[in-house]
């Protein structure tokens, strides 16, 4: 009975974007009496920015993920949150904005908090990887349970409910493809394509030039040749500036942070050959070049 009940919920609660209703009869069918309902719904930006507790230096990464969730009912508890969370994605960038959206809202609402995204009609789930300790990429999430096969949702919750939070993160890892390790061949490639997100995120910052485009362009078309299916390993290169930076707004550091600008800018002189200017035939590009941002990129690095 309960399980069919149950399935009745989830067919509910995807029906309809997240809303109030929809929070208060998940937590009443689960009976999450140890979280507090939620007062209001919020956007992620609006939610961390203006009510997060933490002194974080958000950076334009952070931002950009952010705008991905329209819609966030934060239900607090004791040391821990539950966070509904309504993503404007498609579902080949699910895990990624989710794991995301995972590690900035770790550091602004601390404690063992636990995830409910909605993505469409479907449903994922995410919380930290290790509650105990601190750790890098603190994160995992469940495969993307569809509408049409919510009765494997119903499973999930079952070993999830009655789990305790040291053994949560083997529930959820158990039920994500995303951990599976890819072969060494495979594990080299998506380290090379991932170095290309590496330097565009680096043009962004040193020369003030706008790599969102092709940063989310070259994710989508990531996803899409690993069969929709980046693994945690490549998640967490491509999300190496999220949710990991250091505070810069005490004065006491802001001379170190300056240095390691400067630093930083050097380096990247030493790797980025600007392309010239029009007339100048010092070097040259194929036509095909100016029309793919990448392809462009791979010229001026051979060139240089």
């Amino acid at each position: 009975m309960w399980e069919y009940n149950t399935l009745e919920v989830l067919q509910d609660f995807t029906r309809e974007p997240i809303n109030m209703r929809t929070v208060h009869m998940f937590m009443e069918h689960f009976e999450l009496t140890m979280y507090s309902a939620p007062a209001c719904l919020r956007s992620a930006s609006n939610l961390a920015l203006v009510y997060g507790e933490s002194e974080y230096s958000f950076n334009s990464d952070d931002l950009m993920w952010l705008a991905c969730a329209d819609t966030v009912a934060l239900c607090g508890g004791e040391g821990r949150n539950l966070l509904f969370i309504g993503l404007n994605v498609d579902d080949d960038e699910y895990y990624v904005t989710s794991a995301a959206i995972i590690k900035i809202f770790n550091i602004v609402f601390p404690g063992n908090n636990q995830y409910i995204f909605k993505i469409g009609t479907s449903l994922a789930f995410g919380c930290k990887r290790d509650f105990k300790n601190r750790i890098s990429n603190n994160f995992c999430v469940t495969q993307l349970f569809e509408h049409a096969h919510l009765k494997e949702c119903v499973y999930f919750l079952e070993e999830a409910l009655l789990s305790t939070e040291e053994s949560l993160p083997y529930v959820v890892m158990q039920y994500s493809p995303q951990e599976k390790m890819p072969d060494q061949k495979t594990k080299r490639k998506n380290e090379a394509s991932l170095d290309y997100l590496r330097i565009l995120r680096e043009i962004n910052s040193i020369y003030g030039i706008d790599t969102t485009k092709e940063y989310t362009r070259y994710i989508e078309s990531f996803a899409q040749a690993q069969n929709n299916k980046l693994t945690y390993s490549d998640t967490c290169a491509i999300l190496h500036y999220v949710g990991e930076q250091k505070t810069v707004s005490s004065y006491d550091i802001l001379e170190d942070a300056i240095e390691q600008e400067e630093k930083s800018h050097n380096d990247i002189h030493n790797r980025i050959v600007i392309p010239p200017v029009l007339g100048n035939d010092t070097l040259s590009f194929s036509p095909e070049a100016y029309e793919d941002a990448e392809l462009l990129l791979k010229e001026m690095l051979r060139n240089g």
